[in-house]
């Protein structure tokens, strides 16, 4: 914890990128939910996460998630960073959080590829994407027994491993 601590007053609770502020102000949560820290994070959350005109978009230290996954990011990460801070946070009504939770796994649904798949950027390309999409749909209460997408992804992962397990 000294060292997220450390980070966290460097970076003015900001963090390096996105998914570091999450992971930063989780265990800052876990270590004491009402501590200073934690209440300095969710203090940093609208300079760091908000609705524009073209949906959720999330900002780290040098610069949006756009800098790194362009087309998809927000939409995708959006269910991860929202069940984290939804969770936490009381100034958001449950309602909004469960409809918001909901159009997410829709959104992730519907953008899965007929091979199976999602798209991704980073790594190996198209299992880095699914990978992503299955954390998303499962953050959210998906499993392979009630979810189609969830089956065709995790078949889709499947497929592509090698004997050796590699």
């Amino acid at each position: 914890m000294n060292l997220i601590h450390y980070e966290d007053e460097n970076s003015r609770y900001l963090a390096l990128a996105s998914a570091e502020k999450d992971l930063c102000m989780l265990a800052c949560w876990v270590e004491d939910p009402d501590s200073d820290s934690f209440k300095r994070h969710l203090a940093r959350v609208a300079d760091y996460l908000w609705v524009a005109e073209d949906g959720m978009t999330l900002q780290g230290r040098h610069g949006g998630v756009s800098a790194w996954e362009p087309p998809t990011s927000p939409s995708r990460l959006q269910s991860r960073h929202w069940l984290y801070l939804g969770n936490l946070s009381r100034s958001i009504g449950k309602k909004e959080i469960e409809n918001f939770i909901k159009n997410t796994c829709q959104f992730i649904e519907h953008t899965q590829t007929s091979d199976r798949s999602w798209l991704g950027f980073w790594g190996v390309c198209y299992i880095y994407g699914t990978w992503f999409a299955l954390n998303g749909l499962a953050a959210a209460g998906k499993n392979y027994s009630n979810c189609l997408a969830m089956r065709r992804g995790v078949d889709f992962l499947l497929s592509k491993q090698n004997e050796d397990g590699g």
